[in-house]
C-alpha cells in the first residue's frame, strides 16, 4: 500500500472542514439545516466522495485501504464529531455490511462490493425485525428454493441507508425448522431485481439520526435470477448465525468507539460555553460546579476512548478473545458518552434548548447519541451474550492456573498494517482472559487503597462465576447475574486504562489514571460517587482547557482539528 495515498485523520478533517471556507459557524448551520430537513448534510457527503473515504472500507488486494481498526475507528469519529449522521448514513451501514461481506463472501460477491463502493455508492445490512427484537433466531423474512431459483418473502424494516444502496446484505429464514441452522444471509444486487418486484416501505420516523436513511423493503414471492448459490448466498447455507456473531465482534467494538467523536464534540461546545459565559462577574468555568461537570465529562470520555482503542487492536492482536471484549465495549461505552452528555446538557441550562445560537448543534448532538445505546444491538442483549461466555471463562480460569499473558502490540502507537483475519475470531474464549488477568500485575500501579479495591472486585466476580447454575445463564436469568456482565466489562475497562497508562505514561499520566479508574469504580457502583474534590477537578480541568485552546481531540490520540474557529 503507498502511503502516500492513505487517507489520514489530518486530511480528512482538512478535507471535512477546508480552512477559511467553513469555519464552525458555517457548517455547523449547514449540519443543522440538514437536520431539520431530516436530510444528510449534502456538502460534506460530497466531500467524502472527493476524499475517497470508501476505501478505508475496502480490501488492499481490491484497491483499498482497510487496515488497522482503531485507523478506522478514527477516521470515523471525524464525521461523528461533526455529524453523527454524516458518520451513520455515508458509510456506517455500507461497514456493517462490510464485516460480513470480507469475513465469508465469494470472490464474486467482494468484487461486486468492493466495485460499488469504489464508485461511492451505499451497502447496507439488515438484520432485525421489530417484532423480535434482538433475536435473530425468529426472524422470519425468508428465502426459499423453487426450481432452482431462490424466492424472497417478507420485510425487513429500520435498516440505515436500505433505499440508497445499490447492494443490500439481508438477514433470511432458510429453513423452517427451530434453531441456529435455519438462517443465511443473502446478497441483493437490487439491479439484478425484476421491476417492480422490491417495494420500498416508508421511512421509520426518530428523534435523533433524523437525516439517516432508516427504511424498509417488502418482497412478496419475488423469483430472484438464476445464479450460483456464491454470488447470493454468503457463506455456507445456514451458517448466518454463525457469521453474525464473529463479524458483531468488529461491529460491536468499533462503533460505540466511534460515537466517542459525539461526546468530543459535545464537550467542546460545553467548554467553550463555560469559558465565554459570565455569572456574577465570573467566568462560568471558575465555578467549582462547572468545573466538576467538565471534568467528570473528560473522565468519561478518556475511560470510552482507551477501552474502544484497545478494543480494536484486539480485533487483530487477540481476537480469539474478542468476543468477550467486543459485548463489554458495548455495555461500557454509550453508557459513559450518554451520560456525560446528559450532564453537559444540564450544564448548558436554557441554552441547550436554542436550536439556532451557537451552541445550536450541541442538542442535535444530543439525539444523535442515543442510538448508541440501543441500536445494532442492546446492552441487555449484550449481558446476556456474556453470561455464559463467563461460566466457560470462569472455569478456564480455575482449570489453568498460570495467569495469560497480553500481547505488546495491544496498547501501542504502532500501525498494524494489516487486515483483520476474521477467521481468528471465535464464538467462545479458548482459555484465560490476559486482559482480565493483567490487572494482577497493572492494578499495584494504582496505589495500595485503590488496587485492592480493583483485585477485590476481580476475585469477588471469578467466585460468583464458579457458584452460577448452568441452568441460569440463558434468557431466564436471574436480573442480578446480569449485573456480573456488567461488573467483567467494567472491569475491563479499568485494565485498558492501565495499559494505556504502562505503556504511554505521556498520554495518561499515573494522577489522569487513577481518576479515571475511580471513576469507573462508581459506575461500578464498587465505591460511592462523592465526585471529584477541588484539586482533582482543576487537575482535570487544566488538561481540558488546554486541548481545547490547541484545539485538539480529547481522547488520547489529542489529533488536531479543524473548523472549530471561533
Amino acid at each position: 500500500m503507498n502511503a502516500e495515498h492513505l487517507l489520514t485523520v489530518d486530511m480528512l478533517e482538512r478535507q471535512l472542514t477546508p480552512a477559511g471556507c467553513d469555519g464552525y459557524a458555517a457548517w455547523a448551520n449547514a449540519v443543522l439545516a440538514a437536520d431539520a430537513a431530516c436530510a444528510l448534510w449534502a456538502e460534506g457527503e460530497a466531500r467524502l466522495d472527493e476524499a475517497g473515504f470508501n476505501r478505508c472500507l475496502i480490501p488492499q488486494a481490491m484497491g483499498g485501504q482497510w487496515r488497522g481498526l482503531d485507523v478506522l475507528m478514527d477516521l470515523f469519529r471525524v464525521l461523528y464529531r461533526k455529524d453523527p449522521c454524516l458518520g451513520l448514513g455515508y458509510a456506517g451501514s455500507s461497514f456493517i455490511a462490510c464485516c460480513n461481506i470480507w469475513a465469508v463472501g465469494s470472490p464474486t460477491q467482494q468484487r461486486t462490493v468492493a466495485q460499488a463502493l469504489h464508485r461511492n455508492e451505499k451497502v447496507a445490512c439488515s438484520y432485525y425485525e421489530p417484532e423480535h427484537g434482538n433475536d435473530l433466531s425468529a426472524v422470519e423474512f425468508s428465502a426459499d428454493r423453487q426450481d432452482g431459483r431462490w424466492v424472497l418473502e417478507g420485510e425487513k424494516q429500520v435498516t440505515s441507508n436500505i433505499a440508497r444502496s445499490s447492494v443490500f446484505v439481508a438477514f433470511a429464514r432458510t429453513s423452517p425448522q427451530p434453531g441456529s441452522r435455519s438462517h443465511t444471509q443473502i446478497l441483493i444486487v437490487k439491479s439484478q431485481l425484476p421491476d417492480g418486484s422490491l417495494q420500498e416501505l416508508p421511512r421509520h420516523s426518530s428523534v435523533g439520526m433524523r437525516g439517516v436513511q432508516l427504511g424498509g423493503v417488502r418482497f412478496d414471492r419475488t423469483r430472484l435470477p438464476a445464479a450460483a448459490d456464491d454470488e447470493l448466498l454468503l457463506g455456507t447455507e445456514g451458517k448466518a448465525l454463525e457469521t453474525t456473531l464473529r463479524s458483531f465482534q468488529v461491529t460491536r467494538t468499533l462503533l460505540p468507539g466511534m460515537f466517542v467523536g459525539v461526546l468530543d464534540s459535545g464537550l467542546r461546545l460545553a467548554t467553550r460555553f463555560s469559558l465565554q459565559r459570565q455569572l456574577y462577574g465570573r467566568c462560568l468555568a471558575d465555578f467549582p460546579s462547572a468545573r466538576q461537570v467538565l471534568s467528570l465529562a473528560l473522565l468519561d470520555l478518556l475511560l470510552a476512548d482507551a477501552f474502544s482503542r484497545l478494543g480494536a487492536r484486539a480485533l487483530h492482536v487477540h481476537p480469539e478473545f474478542c468476543c468477550l471484549y467486543a459485548p463489554s465495549i458495548k455495555i461500557v461505552v454509550p453508557k459513559l458518552l450518554i451520560g456525560a452528555m446528559n450532564r453537559l446538557a444540564d450544564h448548558l441550562g436554557a441554552s441547550f434548548y436554542l436550536t439556532e445560537s451557537e451552541f445550536g448543534l450541541f442538542q442535535k448532538l444530543l439525539r444523535d447519541i442515543k442510538p448508541a445505546g440501543f441500536a445494532h444491538v442492546g446492552r441487555p442483549a449484550c449481558q446476556l451474550t456474556l453470561l455464559p461466555l463467563l461460566f466457560m471463562l470462569a472455569r478456564k480460569n480455575a482449570a489453568t492456573p498460570e495467569a495469560a499473558r497480553l500481547s505488546p502490540m495491544l496498547a501501542s502507537d504502532a500501525p498494524i498494517d494489516e487486515p483483520i483475519d476474521f477467521n481468528r475470531l471465535q464464538v467462545a474464549p479458548t482459555g484465560r482472559d490476559p486482559l482480565l488477568d493483567s490487572l494482577l500485575h497493572t492494578a499495584p500501579l494504582l496505589g495500595a487503597a485503590l488496587a485492592t479495591q480493583v483485585l477485590a472486585a476481580r476475585e469477588r466476580l471469578l467466585d460468583k462465576l464458579q457458584t452460577l447454575d448452568p441452568r441460569d445463564i440463558s434468557a431466564t436469568a436471574p436480573a442480578g447475574h446480569y449485573q456480573l456482565s456488567t461488573l467483567y466489562a467494567g472491569l475491563l475497562a479499568i485494565a485498558a486504562c492501565l495499559q494505556w497508562h504502562q505503556t504511554a505514561a505521556e498520554k495518561l499520566p499515573l494522577a489522569l489514571t487513577q481518576l479515571m479508574v475511580k471513576r469507573q469504580l462508581v459506575h461500578l457502583q464498587i465505591a460511592p460517587d462523592e465526585g471529584l474534590d477541588e484539586s482533582e477537578a482543576d487537575y482535570v480541568c487544566q488538561r481540558l482547557f488546554d486541548d481545547y485552546r490547541r484545539r485538539v481531540s480529547f481522547d488520547l490520540m489529542h489529533y488536531p482539528l479543524q473548523g472549530w474557529e471561533e
